[in-house]
């Protein structure tokens, strides 16, 4: 039996953009450690995690990632093997259709961005979801073990 048992998620989403009549923040925060399932055997493994994101100009917002692989591969390693993974991005909470972030530094565009709180407060502190997945196929593949790494996300106004 194959197990991937553990996916770490670094993300850095803080900017601060100074424009002529004031300063804008965007900020994505709320974001936690995943952990994927131990595989079973059988159907992809994914694990979720809602955050905030928020503008203090408009509701408009774009996110890139990259992952710790090679050229900002989305890989999980262990021992010198690697396992894809998948990650995905929604602009909502419960609800609502997941973008996957497939192409390392390429900006992809949300909004609904909270104006009003930093924290999200608004929303019930959430307004977002971050979603990983590694494929089934892929896992049956991989050595066992432990694998790991990471995921930057990087938000900005639009």
């Amino acid at each position: 039996m194959r197990s991937l048992l553990i996916f770490t998620v670094l993300l850095y989403a803080i900017f601060i953009l100074a424009l002529p009549a004031h300063a804008q923040t965007v900020n994505i925060s709320g974001l936690s450690t995943l952990n994927l399932p131990s595989f079973s055997g059988s159907g992809n493994s994914s694990t979720e995690d809602d955050v905030c994101v928020y503008n203090s100009n408009n509701a408009d917002y774009s996110i890139s990632a990259s992952g710790s692989g090679t050229g900002g591969a989305f890989t999980l390693t262990s021992a010198g093997s690697t396992v894809a993974y998948h990650p995905f991005f929604r602009d909502s909470v419960g609800s609502g259709s997941f973008v996957e972030l497939q192409n390392v530094n390429q900006n992809y565009d949300f909004t609904d961005a909270s104006t009003t709180s930093l924290t999200c407060a608004d929303s019930g502190g959430v307004n977002a979801t971050v979603r990983i997945v590694a494929n089934e196929a892929d896992m049956l593949n991989a050595n066992s073990g432990s694998y790991s790494g990471s995921v930057t996300l990087v938000v900005a106004p639009r």
